[in-house]
């Protein structure tokens, strides 16, 4: 009898957790009809109702976190990139969205901790390696290592020969030539990562600064109102 009833109970348990695993997939369904059809904010919602019923799901995790990143929210993408990756410690994507997200928020324990794990399941990754000489060059900047240095400038030179249009090198490169007061130069490069960046405050707060030391009255002017 106790053992047709533990059955019973046993059965019960394991039918409400499928239940709830499918509600679940339901709300992450409707999450992704919501965002094709543009509508973000009820797809949060949904969102949600996926991580209260399965906190693991992995697909709305993974969804949630490109849509925060899309609108904007780096805490908030970071915080869910970081869960992915507790959760999944493989999962390449994330560690590659929490390594690019960690060196455009300056969070350098945070790129330094994510990056090896990154680059060993990628280690040809153009994106990764920039990162990584980004690290090889703050680290020789702060320890005032001149040759290690230069070394990551070389590297970063030639890795941007196979891929030109990485951010990521293009500001070390825009560094390295304002630390050795070539302003025009420092400038020049700025302007090509502009115009794949004009949005991005630091570069525009840094031309500004640069057309200062150069002055310019018009170029400054044009870059106040920018």
């Amino acid at each position: 009898m106790l053992s047709g009833l533990f059955g019973l109970l046993l059965l019960t348990t394991l039918a409400a957790c499928d239940t709830a695993e499918e509600r679940a997939n339901k709300h992450f369904q409707s999450a992704m009809e919501l965002l094709e059809s543009g509508d973000q904010e009820r797809a949060i919602v949904e969102f949600r109702n996926v991580f209260q019923l399965n906190a693991q799901h992995r697909e709305a995790r993974t969804e949630f976190a490109r849509l925060q990143l899309e609108r904007g929210d780096i805490r908030g993408a970071f915080g869910q990139y970081l869960r992915l990756v507790e959760q999944y410690p493989n999962d390449f994507d994330a560690l590659k969205a929490l390594s690019e997200l960690s060196m455009q928020t300056g969070s350098w324990d945070q790129l330094e901790r994510h990056l090896p794990a990154a680059l060993a399941l990628a280690p040809e990754d153009t994106v990764l390696k920039s990162l990584r000489i980004m690290l090889d060059y703050r680290d020789a900047v702060e320890n005032k290592n001149s040759l290690a240095a230069a070394q990551a400038v070389i590297a970063a030179n030639e890795l941007q020969a196979q891929d030109p249009d990485n951010i990521y090198l293009r500001q070390l490169r825009i560094d390295d030539l304002v630390k050795k007061s070539d302003f025009s130069g420092a400038l020049a490069e700025l302007d090509i990562a502009l115009s794949a960046n004009p949005k991005n405050e630091q570069m525009q707060s840094l031309k500004l600064s640069l057309v200062a030391q150069l002055g310019v009255p018009v170029e400054i002017e044009s870059q106040l109102v920018d």
